[in-house]
């Protein structure tokens, strides 16, 4: 029995799930068609997503529901649908407001969410706000797959999951499972697809329904590894939030895969702790609080990437060596930053090596008056000056005393929504925190 064999019944949902997500739609539905029939609104209330086109995992309890509304504009939607929707739905669910590039609530019932989005129909296809794609994609999705690929669409979207790639989000910039479903429709399986990602070399362009202009396309997503045009919309890259990471780290684990099979690619077989020796490192940890609820998820992700390469910059330039760097939010209150390094304090004294004696004058004489000047030395090692000099930042808390300063002084973005922030750094081991950042696919090449 293969692996694929082995993780597909883990991944289809059951006729509960089903069942239940069907009857919370259905209480969704029938709440806000009461009120469009109070407000004189035209239009229907429709399924989509993963659900609709037959993909969801058996862990997703989540549902997209699509108002298709007719007699409203896109001013309509961004003033007044947020209201609107609270007023339908509020006095029965639990309603959370979020932000997209319109407003739309987040609605839940006993585990299962559903997020409900208006679109102004008439204001014309695909030409408006990207939400409006979304019914265009569920319809062609469900035109191209039968049982078979819905299941195979399964297998690839677990696996994006399991080695950290699925996703479209900022925080990601990965894989979306529309993307995942155009794979599967262009190559046919799960596996084929694997193999032809063992071979992507960027830039990559894949036109599943050959109505893409390839001029054009690379033109206009020119700094895109992969290019895959979208069959509702052939001036559309379905896949330009992938990143060049992101894209590699697909390419490194199709290869693996497919030469050592194993359940860990799979996010729904992967083991809760890894069997994985600590490293003797040091974990620096920002976390921040602050109200992101009210703000769009992508710009709290995007200050917090963008506030992580700062802090990598700033540590790197005093040099301490970054081994791996992990983001974390709720998007609701908190926000952290994670650090592994090789230590939260340098050595008293920083080594250089200079120029070799045989280079010009000038060069070994600034490098002797610049050490010296730095109240360090200077001298031969073998046939290459060597120098030192006194670090800056000896102390063990000099680290955390540099990082305060760099917060409430700079301008990092992180600090604009969050502006509560601790700074600890603490040796691996202590407090039960993860120090070996070693994903389950990689290790999962010791068990193969």
């Amino acid at each position: 029995m293969s692996v694929e064999d082995l993780v597909l019944p883990l991944l289809r949902p059951t006729r509960l799930q089903l069942s239940l997500l069907s009857r919370f739609y259905a209480t969704i539905s029938r709440a806000i068609h009461r009120c469009m029939r109070a407000r004189r609104i035209r239009g229907d209330v429709t399924l989509q997503g993963s659900f609709a086109k037959g993909t969801i995992l058996s862990d997703k309890w989540e549902i997209d529901v699509f108002l298709l509304l007719d007699n409203v504009d896109l001013g309509w939607l961004r003033k007044e649908a947020e209201q609107f929707l609270v007023e339908c739905l509020g006095h029965r669910l639990p309603v959370v407001i979020k932000y997209s590039q319109q407003p739309y609530v987040s609605v839940s019932l006993m585990g299962m969410e559903a997020d409900v989005v208006p679109v102004a129909r008439g204001a014309g296809s695909y030409r408006g706000l990207g939400a409006e794609r979304t019914p265009l994609h569920t319809e062609y999705v469900r035109s191209r797959l039968d049982e078979h690929r819905r299941d195979e669409v399964r297998l690839l979207k677990s696996f994006l999951r399991g080695i950290g790639v699925y996703g479209a989000e900022t925080r990601t910039r990965g894989f979306s499972g529309y993307l995942a479903e155009l794979l599967i429709v262009y190559y046919g399986s799960f596996r084929e697809t694997l193999r032809n990602v063992s071979r992507w070399r960027p830039p990559i362009y894949i036109d599943p329904e050959g109505i893409g202009d390839r001029t054009f396309m690379t033109r206009k997503y020119r700094d895109s590894p992969l290019i895959v045009v979208d069959p509702v919309d052939p001036q559309r890259n379905a896949a330009a939030a992938v990143s060049r990471n992101s894209l590699e780290t697909l390419v490194l684990a199709a290869r693996l895969y497919l030469e050592k099979p194993h359940p860990w690619f799979f996010h729904i077989a992967q083991p809760s702790s890894l069997p994985l020796p600590p490293l003797p490192g040091w974990l620096l940890r920002i976390q921040c609080r602050g109200a992101l609820a009210s703000k769009p998820p992508d710009s709290v992700w995007g200050r917090l990437v963008r506030s992580a390469r700062s802090l990598r910059a700033h540590l790197e330039s005093r040099g301490f060596e970054i081994a791996h760097i992990t983001v974390e939010s709720d998007e609701y209150r908190s926000v952290s930053i994670t650090i592994l390094l090789d230590s939260c304090r340098l050595p008293d004294m920083e080594v250089t090596r200079g120029p070799s004696i045989t280079s010009d004058l000038r060069r070994a004489t600034r490098f002797i008056v610049k050490r010296l000047r730095e109240s360090g030395g200077a001298w031969l090692d073998g046939r290459r000056l060597t120098g030192a000099r006194p670090r800056p930042w000896i102390r063990r808390s000099a680290i955390l005393a540099s990082l305060e300063w760099l917060y409430s002084s700079s301008s990092l973005p992180l600090r604009e929504i969050a502006p509560e922030c601790i700074v600890s750094c603490r040796r691996c081991g202590e407090e039960n925190k993860p120090c070996n950042p070693t994903p389950p696919w990689i290790a999962s090449l010791l068990r193969a």
